[in-house]
Formats: C-alpha cells, sequence, structure tokens
C-alpha cells in the first residue's frame, strides 16, 4: 500500500482548514423579497421590482444578513418627515407636561395648599368683577342723568343742544364698553374656575400615582 507522505496530509488538512474557515468567515449570500402580492421569493439575482420595495440579504441557511430599505417616492418621503415631526413633537409635548406635573407637585405639597392658591386667584378675579359692576353702575347712572336733562330741554320745547347730544352718545359708548369688560371679566372668572378644577383633578391623579410608585414619599 502506497504511502500518503505526512508534509502532504498536513498541507491537505490546513487547506481544508482555511476552506471552512472562509466559507463561514464568508458564506454565500442570497436574496429575499416579497412580491406586490406579498408572496415571499428567494433568488441569486434581484428583480427591479424588490429594488423598489426593499428586499433581505440572507445566507445559505436563510439568516437575514442585513435588510435593504427600497427606494421611495417623494411623497412618501414627505409622509415619512411629517411623520417623524409629529413624532418629535408629540415627545417635546409630553416632555413639557412631566417637567410641569413636576413643577405642580413640587410648588404644592399638600393638596390644601394648592386649594388655598385657587381660592386666591379666584377671588382677585371676583375682586375685579365687581370693581366693573360700580363702575358700570357709575356710567349707567351718569347716562341717565344727561337722557333726563336732554328730556326736560325738549319738555320746555327747546331742541337739545349738540354738545349734550354728543355726551349722551359718548356716554352710552362708556357703558357698552364697560359691559363688555364685565363680559370679559365674568367669562374669564368662569373659563378658570374650570381650569382650576382641571388642575387639581390632575394633581389629584399625580399624588395618587406617586403614592402608588413610592409608597407616599
Amino acid at each position: 500500500m502506497p504511502k500518503f507522505p505526512l508534509a502532504a496530509a498536513l498541507a491537505l488538512v490546513v487547506s481544508f482548514a482555511a476552506v471552512a474557515e472562509q466559507s463561514t468567515q464568508h458564506p454565500t449570500q442570497h436574496f429575499r423579497w416579497r412580491d406586490a402580492q406579498g408572496e415571499l421569493h428567494y433568488a441569486d439575482l434581484l428583480p427591479a421590482d424588490a429594488l423598489k420595495s426593499g428586499y433581505d440579504v440572507v445566507d445559505d441557511r436563510g439568516l437575514l444578513i442585513r435588510r435593504v430599505e427600497g427606494t421611495r417616492t417623494p411623497e412618501q418621503l414627505k409622509a415619512a418627515q411629517e411623520a417623524a415631526e409629529q413624532a418629535a413633537s408629540a415627545k417635546r409635548a409630553a416632555n413639557e407636561q412631566a417637567r410641569r406635573d413636576r413643577q405642580l407637585l413640587a410648588a404644592y405639597p399638600s393638596e390644601d395648599e394648592l386649594q388655598i392658591a385657587h381660592r386666591e386667584q379666584l377671588a382677585s378675579l371676583d375682586q375685579n368683577i365687581h370693581t366693573d359692576e360700580l363702575n358700570l353702575k357709575n356710567q349707567e347712572r351718569a347716562l341717565s342723568d344727561l337722557l333726563a336733562h336732554a328730556a326736560d330741554i325738549e319738555h320746555g320745547g327747546k331742541p337739545v343742544p349738540k354738545f349734550i347730544a354728543d355726551k349722551i352718545a359718548e356716554q352710552r359708548q362708556a357703558v357698552a364698553d364697560q359691559r363688555n369688560t364685565l363680559d370679559q371679566h365674568r367669562a374669564e372668572r368662569a373659563e378658570t374656575a374650570m381650569r382650576l378644577d382641571q388642575e387639581l383633578a390632575h394633581y389629584r391623579a399625580l399624588r395618587a400615582q406617586r403614592e402608588a410608585e413610592y409608597g407616599g414619599s
């Protein structure tokens, strides 16, 4: 039986090992994609549709090596950009809300302190409304006096002088302006009361969440 040289045998083993290592480090690559009907395909060459829709590069065992995204139309790029901007905006809003929540809890360690602050805000608005009501009564009284004076002149058979008629017109406008101011302050008071009720409910929810997470600490 012929003898196989030892050196040749060793060289053959090293050669096989190198091939195996090369095969392991650089496996054969294939392509995988889905067509317009959703059917899965494997091939060594890619059709144009796969380049547009995107495809996977896989090895001999079908394991994913990398994902290659398809080309996108300007409309798709615009939609993706808008979606990214909306997500970023939502994240900023969430971060801002979290910051305000921390400030609210830090500013008012107890619900009683928050309610005292709310009552002070409403009391200030009530004072403005009370002042508006007094001013409106004074403006209406002044208008009533001017109208009575004009009526006395007319009853005497004389025309109302222009300067008195002008004063009456000015006073009517002053009354209308004061009523508008009063209506605005009343609406502001109602809106503030609703906002403070919402803030109190939100504060209670934050405190409950905090107590659930940290045991009231």
